[in-house]
């Protein structure tokens, strides 16, 4: 056990050392202006450098979220971790949401925005769980650190029933 939580971490720092060196490279011209003070949104830098090494580290999977490609999922991330204004009516109807389950069906702009972005995270994590199986079933996930394929090769040898984790656990990228 304590071996495979090494390879997740290694996993996770090979990430993050890729992607400092890709922000690095982002970043450096608007540095290189000449200006005596540049300015830049180091949020943006830094949420969309989270996303990649989260997809890397987590789900041996690029987001390219550093790269300004866009993909639905990467989009439906960065959504997700975006700061939102805080009102009295948000903050009050979440309140009202943990005493009342029902109200979370309400029709508003964060229950679609959280609604839709639930249902591309399990499309797309069911279809990587698929790929990952694939791969373990031919053998070809030998070297990989991600944590969903760890999962998965353990899940698929794990003898016990009681030791396996259900695929909508495996499969759901927010929880991962």
């Amino acid at each position: 056990m304590i071996a495979k939580l090494n390879t997740v971490i290694e996993a996770q720092l090979e990430a993050e050392k890729e992607v400092q060196e890709k922000e690095k490279e982002k970043t450096a011209p608007a540095l290189s202006t000449g200006n005596e003070y540049t300015v830049i949104n180091i949020y943006s830098y830094l949420s969309r450098a989270t996303l990649d090494i989260i997809g890397r580290a987590g789900f041996d999977y690029d987001f390219k979220a550093l790269d300004d490609e866009k993909n639905e999922l990467a989009k439906v991330f960065q959504q997700m971790l975006q700061p939102r204004k805080i009102t009295v009516s948000a903050v009050l109807v979440t309140a009202l949401i943990r005493w009342v389950p029902a109200l979370k069906n309400l029709p508003t702009k964060a229950t679609r925005r959280v609604k839709q972005a639930t249902e591309v995270m399990q499309r797309e994590g069911k279809k990587m769980l698929a790929e990952r199986r694939e791969q373990v079933a031919a053998g070809e996930l030998e070297g990989k650190k991600d944590l969903l394929s760890l999962i998965v090769k353990a899940n698929m040898e794990a003898k016990n029933m009681k030791d396996k984790l259900h695929d909508d656990e495996v499969g759901n990228l927010s929880t991962l």
